[in-house]
This record gives structure tokens, C-alpha cells and sequence, in this order.
């Protein structure tokens, strides 16, 4: 292992190796990073970067090999070949101005905010010679409980990992990073940051902010009659679920990309009102089926697959131990489920839940083993 940038000749390049690598933020992304570095890069040398009692626990479960508090931060990065910045977006820009100082020249800096624009732009400016390289990042993946006590070293397994390199990006950098991001189990997806931006306003920050409406105008309505939230069923609390995300992850998050976040805010107020007026007409049919349609092109995993799965839905109880039954009996037979999801529960009756697997072949055995074991299944 090398104390510094270590390089590799791939398809005559030179690629970084990325042998120690600093983590700087260790919540739920960060933290997730550390245990995905541990499992699938073990190699590797890292370092995390946060306040004590943070990084005491990181210490006690062995996610980190060495651990600095923020003031620490140019020891932290003395060695690395790869930084990463896991805060929210305001502490990133802070962390940019200070790594502008302290960054080890031959090192790629990346970040895994879910805004890109101003992160770039920003280190363009710090970073205008190249040195050290940056190149914006997200991941998309995350998980409703905060903290790095719900890091998951499976959280980036078949996700989409966004780098957005600038026009004049090292190839080898964006090789490296790309492979780094592949080795944790993501799938690198290129494109520019305005783009990311805009992408994410639509399908992301858009949603949130449309979940905390819907959420706050049945709960008004709830002070009245409590009878709302109670005949609340699956269909609302499915799409109110990340209502619970908290504001101060948030406000940043807005604050960024307000100018996208309004567009697509303003051109969804102005499908809604053409809406009303089918509704008024009674011709909402087209609205239904275009929306079924192009619902069923989403990817079944909501991480992303970029590989295909083939799915079944299986009919359960509700009684304990009716997943691990089903587990156990596709494990004996060496078929591995790729993805699990509970589509319906319906209290003291069961449930659907969706299987998914890598091949057809294996979906076909599991639907004669599950159906031998008298579960009621079919394809999806």
C-alpha cells in the first residue's frame, strides 16, 4: 500500500489506484461509504473526518481506520488519493474552501450532494488549474432513518451513482472515480451538472415538496374531522412516506435549486389546472393509461436496476415468519433474491410481496418451489 496516489497502466492510461481514501461527514451517505469501502474495497486505507462522538463509534465498529475532528481536516487528507465530501450542501461549500488549502495536489475530490450546480461551479473557481482534480457526485440512494447508525454497506448495490466531470476532466480521474463507485455496486451514470439539477428538481425535489403539501392539507382538514387521517390507506401513506424527511436536510437541498425546483413546480400548477378542466369534462381516461404506461418504465427497483430482473409477486399471510419461510426455501435451493418489496398489507389478512431475480430461469424454479409450497405467485 502506498503513501500517496498510487497509479495503474489500464488501456494506456494511468489510472489512481485510490488507496486511501477520506471520508468527510460520516452520517447515513458517508457512513454507508465507509462500510461499502470495508466490504468490497478491504484494502483500502480509510480515514473519516467528524465530530468525536461521531467518529468514536466509527472507531468502536472498525468502519474507519483512522479518525480526525473537523479542525484536523488537512492531516486527515495528507495522504489521500480520494476525498469525499458526504455533508449537506452548506457544510460542503465550507469543507471546498478549506480543502482549496489543504488538498493534496495528485488527489480526486468528489462530494455526493443532491444538488450540483453551485457545488461545481464552485470548485471550478477554487480548482481552476485541475489541481486537485474535482468532479461532482451523487448517489442515488438513501434511506429514511438518518445517522451512521443506519449505515448499510448495501445502500449503493444496483443504484445509479451520478459524476458529473467538467469538459476538461482528466480521463484517468473520471476511470478511477467510475471504478471506485462500481466496486461499492453502483452503476456511474455521466452527465453535466445543470442537467442532474434539472433531472432531480422533476423526480425528487419536486416530490418531496408535493408529499409535504398533500400531507399538510389532509392534516388540516384532519383538525376538523379525524376521520381523514384514519381512512388514510396504502395508496396515501405510499405517497407520503418521505413527507417525514427532515427540513433541515432540506432547506439546503431548496435553497440550491430553487430555480429548476420552480420551474417544474410551476409547469406541474399548470398540468394540474388542464387536468381539472378533463376532470370537469370527464375525460381523464388518456390522463389514467398514459400514466400507467409510463409508470411501468420506471425500473421495478426504485434504486435503479440498469440490469434487468425478472419479478413475481407472491400472496402471503399475516403471520410470523411467513418472509423467512419464503427465504429459506429459495435459499436451499441456491436461489438468491435480488430485490424484496412489500406492494400491499392488509392488517391481520397478509400482504403481496414482489421477489425479484437475476435470470428467468431462476424466477421459474423459485414460482415451482414457492407454489410447491403452496404460496400463491405469478409473474409480474
Amino acid at each position: 500500500m502506498t503513501s500517496n496516489t498510487g497509479f495503474m497502466q489500464d488501456n494506456q492510461t494511468t489510472m489512481p489506484l485510490l488507496t486511501h481514501v477520506t471520508i468527510i461527514g460520516l452520517g447515513l451517505i458517508g457512513g454507508s461509504l465507509c462500510r461499502a469501502v470495508r466490504r468490497f474495497r478491504p484494502q483500502t486505507h480509510l480515514s473519516g473526518v467528524d465530530f468525536p462522538e461521531v467518529t468514536t463509534m466509527a472507531l468502536e465498529q472498525q468502519m474507519v481506520d483512522a479518525a480526525f475532528a473537523p479542525e484536523e481536516l488537512p492531516q486527515a487528507c495528507e495522504q489521500a488519493d480520494l476525498i469525499v465530501i458526504a455533508t449537506p450542501v452548506a457544510a460542503a461549500r465550507r469543507v471546498l474552501l478549506d480543502l482549496a488549502e489543504s488538498a493534496p495536489g495528485a488527489a480526486i475530490l468528489t462530494d455526493v450532494c443532491s444538488v450540483k450546480t453551485d457545488i461545481v461551479s464552485m470548485a471550478s473557481e477554487l480548482f481552476r488549474h485541475g489541481v486537485p482534480v474535482f468532479i461532482g457526485g451523487h448517489p442515488m440512494a438513501g434511506a429514511e432513518k438518518p445517522g451512521l447508525a443506519n449505515a448499510d454497506p448495501f445502500l449503493f448495490q444496483n443504484a445509479l451513482y451520478v459524476l458529473t466531470p467538467g469538459s476538461d476532466t482528466p480521463p484517468e480521474a473520471v476511470q478511477a472515480l467510475a471504478g471506485f463507485v462500481a466496486d461499492l455496486g453502483a452503476h456511474p451514470v455521466l452527465i453535466d451538472a445543470a442537467t442532474h439539477d434539472r433531472i432531480a428538481a422533476a423526480v425528487s425535489h419536486l416530490p418531496q415538496l408535493l408529499a409535504v403539501a398533500l400531507m399538510n392539507f389532509v392534516a388540516e382538514k384532519n383538525r376538523d374531522n379525524p376521520l381523514y387521517l384514519k381512512m388514510a390507506a396504502g395508496g396515501f401513506r405510499d405517497m407520503t412516506r418521505i413527507a417525514s424527511s427532515p427540513y433541515t436536510i432540506w432547506k439546503d437541498i431548496l435553497d440550491s435549486n430553487y430555480g429548476p425546483i420552480q420551474n417544474e413546480m410551476q409547469g406541474f400548477v399548470d398540468y394540474l389546472r388542464e387536468m381539472e378542466q378533463r376532470l370537469q369534462r370527464g375525460e381523464l381516461e388518456a390522463d389514467f393509461e398514459n400514466a400507467a404506461k409510463s409508470r411501468l418504465s420506471i425500473p421495478t427497483d426504485t434504486r435503479g436496476f440498469l440490469n434487468p430482473h425478472f419479478d413475481i409477486s407472491v400472496e402471503v399471510e399475516d403471520r410470523p415468519g411467513i418472509i423467512a419461510a419464503i427465504a429459506t426455501t429459495l435459499a436451499e435451493a441456491d436461489i438468491n433474491i435480488k430485490d424484496i418489496e412489500v406492494l400491499k398489507v392488509r392488517e391481520n389478512e397478509g400482504g403481496t410481496l414482489r421477489l425479484a431475480f437475476a435470470s428467468q430461469s431462476e424466477r421459474q424454479r423459485a414460482m415451482e418451489l414457492l407454489r410447491g409450497r403452496g404460496f400463491h405467485c405469478q409473474t409480474r
